[in-house]
């Protein structure tokens, strides 16, 4: 019999052990280390309440692998569930320290006996003085539906992305997975083809305090890398689920679909600063990923909105200007003339601005509408029976500097006082957020990608390259285009509807839209 599961809210966080003795012992004393951030807990688990949610927290090495023992604040826990092999080994720790304390004893008792000095300290390796922990940790493997699982996997926290080299985990278990890290970590695994969703493998963040060996570089980079934060999976049947992380600050504050946690204070709606559209390609946008991200403006009210390959050029595209077979079908299908492409464009961004008339709607210079300038710059117009009228309007018009896409899309009305197409030099960071590059240069004039821009960055959101990810304080955002797009037919693909936003205060989240639905 097949297993029916049940719609759900899963809260997933993951908290790391603490120092131990023997760590103590060769770069000093730190109580904070692995202690939990208690304000976080308390916001995590009022949230969890609100939702009707269930609430599990990971448990994590600390700053090497035999720390592994929790906090005390954990241990009266019911909610706290760890690998099943890590607790082998932190039962065979509980065993060796047990039977070492035992031989101290013996010792003691002999000396006292014998009237003789003793001066050796009682055994602490693994654990502070006092009775040793003997809490039991259930094991963290649970599917949550057909489609995903947690798992529990020895990933050391000190690893700078801890979806580095275990992405053959969806293929292996033929599903997405979810582990606790202290990174915060989005990543599709492309899977099948004919347009099926990717797989993903997603990482959760921490309540606890850093626990690192910060005397050594891998360990201070891991202290800075720290993510407060939980991820949320809400399970809506036995296949659909969606998935979301939220950051939080070291203060215990955080921000989920527009509603904000602080300690204190009872939970408020907090302004949206920005929302980034993942790129819909006009006119091969997805309706239902349109319908959903407007759906999205109404709720979250963005003070901006950046839009990324809002047109797809797809009239001018040199990629397929030799290809005779893809030209004879956009002409008989109706999508090889440019003036009417654009004039479909004007409309999407009207119907964007008249949703929003109290947002700014920004236009990122993206490699699609960069197409336009190349089809002017190469000539290829002038054998462009149909298109060259249009093309020589745009010469007539543009000056250096000028976004040609602007320049096509005034010819042909009026655009809302609220739009506002960006160039490649435009610089905009909402919260210091890099939201004005779209994603398809890199430093130096290579191809971009989303950890190159991260470093280059720092904080950023980018679209571009369809998928939806997420690394630490770097998004992309995915597309709100058909998937497949026809390039992509035939191939495994990441592809992935989603979008961004950037509360107030600088929290940003990635929200992903599964079949048009973004929300349970």
């Amino acid at each position: 019999m097949v297993k029916e599961y049940e719609a759900r809210t899963y809260v997933l966080t993951a908290a790391q052990g603490i120092q131990t003795p023997q760590s103590a012992s060769s770069y000093g004393r730190d109580a904070s280390k692995g202690a939990p951030n208690e304000n976080l807990i308390e916001n995590i688990e009022k949230y969890t309440r609100d939702q009707k949610g269930d609430l599990r927290i990971l448990c994590i090495a600390g700053s090497y692998v035999n720390e592994i023992e929790m906090d005390p604040f954990f241990q009266s826990k019911e909610n706290i569930y760890m690998y099943k092999k890590t607790f082998a080994r932190l039962q065979s720790q509980r065993d060796l320290e047990e039977l070492r304390r035992e031989l101290w004893e013996i010792a003691k008792e002999k000396a006292e006996f014998s009237e003789r000095d003793f001066n050796r300290r009682c055994p602490e390796k693994f654990f502070w003085g006092g009775e040793i922990p003997d809490t039991e940790y259930p094991d963290i493997d649970k599917k949550l539906n057909r489609k995903v699982g947690i798992i529990g996997i020895p990933e050391p926290p000190q690893n700078r992305d801890p979806t580095s080299g275990n992405t053959d985990l969806t293929s292996h278990l033929e599903e997405s997975v979810i582990f606790g890290s202290p990174k915060q970590r989005l990543k599709p695994v492309a899977k099948n083809m004919n347009g099926k969703y990717p797989r993903i493998i997603m990482t959760t963040g921490c309540c606890t305090h850093p626990n690192y060996n910060e005397t050594n570089n891998r360990g201070n980079r891991a202290a800075r890398d720290h993510q407060y934060g939980f991820t949320v999976v809400d399970v809506l049947g036995n296949e659909l689920y969606l998935p979301r992380l939220v950051p939080a600050r070291k203060d215990g504050t955080f921000v989920d679909m527009g509603i904000k946690y602080s300690s204190g204070k009872d939970p408020e709606k907090v302004n949206t600063a920005a929302f980034v559209i993942g790129d819909p390609h006009i006119p091969n946008q997805d309706p239902k990923a349109i319908k959903a991200t407007g759906e999205m403006i109404d709720d979250f009210q963005p003070k901006q909105i950046y839009i990324h390959d809002g047109f797809d050029s797809q009239e001018v595209n040199g990629h397929n200007a030799d290809d005779e077979l893809i030209n004879m079908w956009n002409y008989e299908e109706g999508i090889s003339n440019l003036e009417k492409g654009v004039s479909l464009y004007r409309d999407f961004l009207i119907e964007i601005a008249e949703r929003a008339p109290y947002a700014k709607i920004f236009d990122v210079a993206s490699n699609h509408a960069d197409m336009i300038r190349r089809w002017l710059a190469s000539g290829r117009y002038r054998n462009d029976r149909e298109n060259a009228r249009f093309a020589h309007k745009i010469m007539a018009k543009i000056k250096r500097n000028d976004w040609p896409l602007e320049t096509a899309v005034k010819l042909i009305g009026d655009i809302p006082k609220n739009v506002k197409f960006l160039t490649l030099t435009s610089d905009y960071k909402p919260w210091g957020y890099q939201t004005s590059a779209h994603g398809h240069k890199g430093p130096n004039g290579a191809r971009g990608s989303l950890k190159s821009l991260a470093t280059a960055y720092g904080k950023v959101i980018i679209g571009h390259v369809h998928q939806l990810e997420v690394m630490g304080n770097a998004i992309s955002v995915g597309t709100n285009a058909k998937i497949p797009m026809e390039y992509q037919k035939g191939q495994p693909s990441t592809s992935m509807h989603g979008n961004a936003v950037i509360y107030d205060g600088g929290l940003v989240q990635a929200l992903p839209i599964i079949n048009g639905i973004w929300k349970k």
